[in-house]
């Protein structure tokens, strides 16, 4: 992030004493150097939006997945009356029916749990990443705008006097 200096010692009571405290050159300059960074800021949201897609589509895989291995697990035995009850009832019955399969298959069930899981959480550290990247382009406008409401005065009051 850009930051323009200050001159301490301008006096905003009497202006017309103080020497000028900003160069329009200097000011343009922090303007195309806000604009690269948020150019950048704007490639790495573009960045992030991709892998975010790809995460949530990877996701959405891994359930299908998941869902495909229970139901075939629940069309080969299906579920007695009081364990359809709820979905909570309805996933411990599919987690004991888990437990009695053969380890091959137990292992290719915990792996699809396993990868949803890491999905989820990646996706919310992709999310978290993509919100601080808006902050920081959002933040960026701000300066920007600050900046040319600065230029504006520095301009005006140097072909008007104060």
């Amino acid at each position: 992030m850009t930051q323009i200096p200050v001159n301490p010692h301008y006096v905003f009571s009497q202006p017309t004493v103080t020497s000028q405290y900003a160069n329009p050159v200097v000011l343009n300059n922090y303007l195309i150097l806000v604009a690269n960074d948020s150019h950048t800021l704007a490639e790495r949201v573009a960045q992030v939006n991709g892998r975010l897609g790809k995460l949530k589509s990877n996701m959405a895989d891994a359930e299908g997945r998941l869902d495909e291995f229970e139901q075939e697990l629940l069309l080969k035995t299906p579920a007695p009356a009081n364990d359809r009850k709820s979905n909570k009832l309805l996933d411990i019955y599919v987690r004991t029916l888990v437990m009695g399969l053969e380890d091959d298959q137990r292992s290719t069930w915990a792996a699809l749990r396993e990868a949803i899981q890491s999905l989820k959480a990646d996706i919310v550290v992709t999310e978290l990443e993509k919100d601080s990247t808006y902050a920081r382009l959002n933040h960026l406008k701000l300066e920007a705008d600050c900046i040319k409401t600065h230029l504006a005065y520095v301009k005006m009051e140097s072909r008007y006097g104060t």
